[in-house]
């Protein structure tokens, strides 16, 4: 019996790692899709930008934040890792350097999307994410700055984590938890 459990044990934890990977090519696809967007291309290439560049800002960002379920919260930010806009709105922190995020550092330096550790964010709520984000590019290739899913940590736990452990039940049927220090 001992044997099964772990044998059931490495099951749900090999399940619950390949489908928190699909859920995070997923987002790192749309993340991706919505940075290489023509309408904010040109609204970050704008020098001064204007009240309708900060619109289209603003739109992109609520748009990723509502186009899939596990989106806490979205955002844009300059190529220095300065907060352009946040949806859900969180005044407080626009115009806040982010250039210490493991975020910032990865889509700074690879110049493709990345998919940082995770961490506390401080966009409303102040939910646990991992960002997935993408850089924005100039036609020249100039990095314009980044967008950003914060994908909540309860979502992984709860959504695609619980799918596994719900697939793979114990022998005698009842109930099994999983306990860990760490996301997978």
């Amino acid at each position: 019996m001992r044997r099964e459990v772990k044998a059931q044990i490495r099951a749900a934890s090999t399940v619950t790692a390949e489908l928190v990977e699909q859920e995070m090519r997923g987002v790192k696809t749309l993340v991706e899709s919505y940075g290489g967007r023509p309408i904010l291309i040109e609204a970050m290439s704008a020098k001064g930008r204007d009240p309708h560049d900060q619109e289209v800002i603003a739109t992109m960002s609520e748009g990723l934040r509502t186009a899939r379920p596990g989106i806490a919260a979205a955002f844009v930010a300059d190529g220095t890792g300065r907060l352009i806009e946040v949806a859900p709105p969180t005044p407080s922190i626009v115009g806040a350097d982010f250039s210490f995020r493991d975020w910032y550092k990865g889509v700074t330096r690879t110049e493709r999307p990345y998919v940082s550790e995770l961490y506390r964010s401080q966009a409303a709520g102040r939910p646990w994410v991992t960002a997935v984000a993408a850089p924005v590019l100039s036609d020249s290739g100039e990095v314009l700055g980044s967008i950003v899913a914060a994908y909540g940590a309860d979502e992984l736990q709860g959504g695609v984590g619980a799918s596994a452990v719900n697939a793979l039940q114990p022998p005698n049927r009842s109930s099994m938890v999983l306990i860990s220090n760490r996301l997978l």
